[in-house]
């Protein structure tokens, strides 16, 4: 089971890489990498590390989450986590548990050309890390968030690729909470929560750029800044069109640009902006916000602080009762 896969880490000094190869490796606990090795299959579609049902615990983990790694590295592979096999231990205080990659304190922290399928809870989680880069990577069925960060800086999203989140409990697709110096470069589809939320609940939210597709969700993209940390200089592009409510969703941020965009199609919504607190300096340009009941919804006396010329506005053609005839 997944005692052949630790044995090979734990035999591995810092610098070396363990290759898988092809075919379905089953593990019972959680897979644990220390600083400075890699893990490295054939490719997602020969090589895949799948959970044992009623394993209850994470696919993949750092070895010292109080104080940290370095240099972890994980490529070409699959995860599967058997969703439907995991349920929290009684024992178990925490909220998370069932992961298909969970790391915390690491710094240097790569995966690349991962798909992760019906994981339970977050499918790859990075907790209180810095430079991380997440490349040619795809979720699917995930019954919390596809990514999710907490309190994570430099972090690179690239060629991301996520569909089917929040299956277990309402979860957006992307979840960034908290952290500095951002990219996000994905596409988000049918989520019960946010296609990409951002949000500084636990701490500051600052310098990101997204550059997205977010389809089929409650909201597109949703920037909502927290009580005790103010959200900032949020640079969003893409296509946020088709979701249940709002396309582009804002509360209580600072120095939002959304630039070249297409928000079409949204169930109540193009842009809504709200919050206790009035977002300042938010600005539209070069996009179209078409086919929505309502095109920018300001609420609370917030206001979008400039249209450029070059943003088209259309609304939905009014409702027109049908004659009856008497």
């Amino acid at each position: 089971m997944s005692d052949g896969v630790q044995r090979a880490l734990d035999a591995t000094e810092d610098g070396d890489v363990v290759y898988l190869p092809r075919g379905t490796h089953h593990v019972t606990t959680s897979v644990v990498i220390p600083s400075g090795r890699s893990l490295v299959g054939a490719g997602p579609q020969v090589t895949t590390v799948a959970l044992a049902k009623g394993a209850d615990c994470h696919v993949f983990t750092n070895a010292d989450q109080d104080h940290g790694n370095e240099n972890i590295a994980v490529r070409g592979l699959a995860i599967h986590g058997n969703m439907c096999g995991q349920h929290r231990p009684s024992q178990h205080q925490g909220l998370l548990f069932a992961c298909g990659g969970y790391f915390r304190h690491v710094v240097n922290l790569v995966v690349e050309h991962v798909v992760a399928r019906s994981i339970r809870q977050t499918a790859l989680h990075a907790t209180a890390c810095s430079r991380v880069q997440l490349t040619d990577v795809r979720t699917d069925q995930a019954g919390w968030s596809g990514i999710g960060a907490t309190g994570t800086s430099d972090l690179v999203l690239q060629s991301v690729l996520v569909t089917n989140a929040g299956l277990d409990t309402v979860h957006s697709g992307i979840h960034i909470n908290g952290g500095k110096s951002i990219y996000v470069e994905a596409a988000v589809e049918t989520c019960t929560g946010n296609g990409i939320m951002l949000d500084s609940r636990f701490s500051p939210l600052s310098d990101v750029v997204v550059e997205a597709t977010a389809r089929r969700s409650r909201q597109g993209i949703a920037l909502i800044g927290g009580h005790k940390h103010r959200l900032s200089h949020v640079l969003v592009s893409g296509d946020y069109s088709a979701n249940v409510a709002s396309g582009v969703f804002l509360s209580n941020c600072d120095s939002v640009f959304i630039v070249d965009s297409t928000i079409d199609g949204n169930g109540s919504a193009g842009i809504t902006l709200q919050g206790k607190t009035p977002s300042r300096h938010c600005v539209v340009a070069r996009s179209t916000v078409t086919g929505s009941p309502v095109l920018v919804d300001e609420r609370n006396g917030n206001r979008i602080a400039h249209h450029t010329p070059a943003t088209t506005l259309t609304a939905l053609p009014p409702v027109t009762a049908p004659l009856v005839a008497t």
